[in-house]
């Protein structure tokens, strides 16, 4: 049963906001390499969307922004937002495409 004491909403925003500056500077992410190579896409959700070149892609809840960026390089117009990060901005990912390409 939910304890309607706790206030659920800010507990997640806390608990992304530790992670953001861990997932920045970590491994996992490899931001090195994917700066080079823009493309973290998994075969299953390419199979899922198809042929991403002209689609226009909202894509909640992006976190730092990889997959909406890999979307992007697919040739999709993509805008990914996030809840906020710490700074209490928010994340927006819009004509990435356009803006690499020219």
């Amino acid at each position: 049963m939910s304890d309607p004491e706790l206030d659920w909403r800010g507990l997640n925003l806390a608990h992304w906001d530790e992670r953001v500056p861990l997932h920045l500077a970590g491994a996992f992410y490899d931001l090195t390499g994917f700066r080079a190579r823009p493309d973290r896409l998994r075969a299953f959700e390419i199979a899922e969307v198809g042929e991403a070149a002209r689609r226009r892609l909202v894509h909640r809840q992006c976190h730092i922004g990889l997959d909406s960026l890999s979307w992007a390089a697919q040739g999709a117009d993509v805008v990914g937002t996030a809840v906020r990060y710490g700074d209490g901005s928010r994340l927006m990912v819009g004509d990435w495409r356009r803006a690499r390409t020219g």
